[in-house]
């Protein structure tokens, strides 16, 4: 087993919407029964449900986005073997099972070195598809703002890796993710521009 220490850095905004905030707790029925008729939320309580917070209040991102951003830009790729030769079978499936975020529930987000605690609000109008016809509805959404980072390592099962250099492939892929998926909300892989990101930093642990 080696571990990559990497350290990610924002090429523009991020945007969060946390799966927890998209269905408040008081609308969840109790024992079969209808849920009860509630308050609208304000705004301010919209942007925090969709916050992901670490005790504490930092800001953070779940590690399970960035784990599958690597096996999707892996998509359409084929590796090298160590002795440097051309592998036949595509890139994602030479992936499963050799490398694992730590962590893979939040990620603090840090600005030059220190926790992320406020974000800004981001608003614009999305196509609500419950309703006949649908209709354009604004969506606020918590926007972390540049400059932003995050820092993690990958486990890497090198013992049964068929890939040459597989530290340096995991970067690569994470730039090319960064790049073309990206994370968050509206990010590029959903035709948007938030949530991209390029390797500031990375190394083999010791």
């Amino acid at each position: 087993m080696a571990i990559l220490k990497v350290v990610i850095e924002g090429v523009s905004p991020l945007l969060m919407k946390s799966a927890a905030g998209m269905i408040p707790a008081e609308d969840a029925p109790t024992n079969g029964s209808p849920a009860p008729k509630r308050k609208e939320a304000s705004i301010a309580e919209r942007l925090e449900a969709a916050c992901y917070r670490l005790p504490g209040g930092t800001l953070g991102f779940p590690g399970t986005a960035i784990q599958r951003l690597i096996f999707d830009a892996a998509k359409g790729l084929k590796f090298a073997d160590e002795k440097g030769k051309q592998r036949k079978v595509g890139a994602q499936s030479d992936l499963k099972g050799l490398y694992r975020l730590d962590p893979l529930d939040l990620i603090p987000v840090l600005r030059d070195g220190s926790p992320v605690l406020e974000y800004t609000r981001d608003a614009r109008t999305v196509v609500n598809g419950n309703t006949r016809p649908p209709a354009r509805i604004p969506e606020y959404r918590p926007k972390i703002e540049l400059p932003w980072q995050m820092e993690f390592r990958v486990l890497l099962d090198t013992e049964f890796s068929p890939i040459g250099n597989l530290g340096e492939q995991i970067v690569a892929l994470l730039n090319r993710g960064g790049r073309s998926i990206g994370i968050g909300s509206f990010r590029p892989e959903n035709r948007g521009w938030f949530g991209q990101f390029r390797v500031s930093e990375w190394g083999m642990e010791e």
